[in-house]
């Protein structure tokens, strides 16, 4: 007999959530720490390999509590549930599967971000002179453009900068376009697995014709995202206003652009605690009510 499954979100719930979101974000830092080798010993040691230990904890330990966590939030919640290692070896698989549906609406950014590293290694050999007018010129390429419609001032070097980084932008939507393609494969993934479905027709099926309703979904998670970015941007702006001063140096003096953010961690790290997991569950909550709703109409059509 199939399971019913559905999202039910109460108080002690949110909280478990909660504290399961505080874990969570704890594992992936500890995923991540193997990458300090790369900074932390010279070319050429050997301990630089320890950096290879964060994509196998990724694979082994990230992906499939994401799936546990989509078990559990479909059932009666619990960390038992949560941190479960049932189908583990299914958990890895769908969790690479779907790192990679989300890596290849990626490929567009990772070929920008080529081309702007070989274009930054070109710009540090220009003096500063043709940086600013090879920037100027964008500036004003842009504003000639938008005063075919409406007239605004003569752009300059900031407006030349937007130029240059329009691309990587789009790239960047594109991407995120596709993280929301694929936002709500988890919770399929529990539901064609409690149902004896395949997921790739689970998915069709849930998902074809409400693309729109799901584009829909993303933008209420993005909308509780803007608090957490405000916070950020208001951590980070000393930061930020020092960035084109810090461009100017590196050209200068033709060396690395350094920016020192280390003044605005504490303040980041708190805009992360008070405006980004309290709300993660609710965003959760959201997409997995959105891949089970009709649950029971759409396991009754498939059988």
């Amino acid at each position: 007999m199939h399971k019913t499954l559905a999202v039910r979100v109460s108080p002690v719930v949110y909280l478990r959530m909660l504290v399961y979101s505080f874990v969570a974000v704890a594992v992936r830092a500890v995923a991540l720490l193997p990458l300090w080798s790369l900074w932390a010993f010279p070319a050429g040691s050997p301990w630089r390999w320890l950096a290879l230990l964060c994509p196998l904890a990724y694979v082994f330990f990230v992906l499939p509590m994401r799936f546990s966590f989509a078990e559990a939030l479909l059932e009666d919640f619990t960390f038992s549930r949560a941190f479960s290692t049932h189908l583990y070896g299914e958990k890895i698989a769908e969790g690479v599967v779907h790192a990679l549906h989300v890596m290849k609406w990626g490929l567009p950014t990772l070929c920008l971000g080529i081309g702007y590293f070989f274009w930054y290694s070109y710009l540090r050999d220009m003096n500063v002179g043709a940086f600013f007018e090879l920037f100027g010129a964008l500036g004003k390429g842009m504003t000639d453009v938008i005063n075919l419609v409406a007239y605004v001032p003569d752009g300059g070097v900031v407006e030349g900068l937007i130029v240059a980084l329009i691309p990587l932008g789009i790239g960047l939507l594109v991407w995120l376009y596709g993280a929301v393609r694929n936002s709500a494969t988890r919770y399929l993934w529990v539901l064609a697995t409690a149902q004896e479905h395949d997921l790739r027709k689970e998915r069709r099926r849930r998902l074809m014709g409400r693309r729109l309703r799901q584009l829909g979904v993303a933008l209420v998670n993005l909308a509780l995202f803007v608090p957490f970015l405000v916070a950020a941007g208001i951590a980070l702006k000393d930061s930020l206003i020092g960035l084109s001063d810090a461009m100017l140096s590196a050209l200068i003096a033709q060396t690395p652009m350094g920016l020192d953010a280390t003044r605005a961690v504490w303040p980041l790290v708190l805009s992360f605690v008070l405006f980004y997991l309290p709300l993660l569950p609710v965003r959760r909550a959201l997409t997995a009510a959105f891949a089970t709703r009709d649950v029971k109409h759409t396991a009754s059509t498939a059988s």
